[in-house]
């Protein structure tokens, strides 16, 4: 279990990531300056989920997987899609 943390605290970090951290912080800051709870817990939520390297609440259906972009990594089959032009 703290293997799996550790793996997700430290690899995948990738633009989206950084972009997700930097707006965390920025909304956080923005909301402590400002004194408003609400935003320190969007900006809380948000700093989870890049942290962490999740994309959403659920219970585990959301997880962003770095493999689901490669197919053959994963073990899918790639699907070729022909098209037939209709005139």
């Amino acid at each position: 279990m703290l293997e799996n943390l550790k793996n997700r605290l430290i690899k995948g970090w990738s633009l989206m990531r950084f972009i997700r951290l930097a707006l965390a912080l920025i909304i956080i800051l923005q909301a402590v300056a400002s004194s408003e709870i609400l935003f320190t817990v969007l900006g809380s939520f948000l700093l989870f989920q890049a942290i962490f390297n999740y994309g959403c609440c659920g219970a585990g259906g959301c997880d962003i997987s770095q493999n689901a972009r490669n197919p053959k990594s994963s073990g899918m089959k790639e699907v070729v899609t022909t098209f037939k032009e209709v005139k």
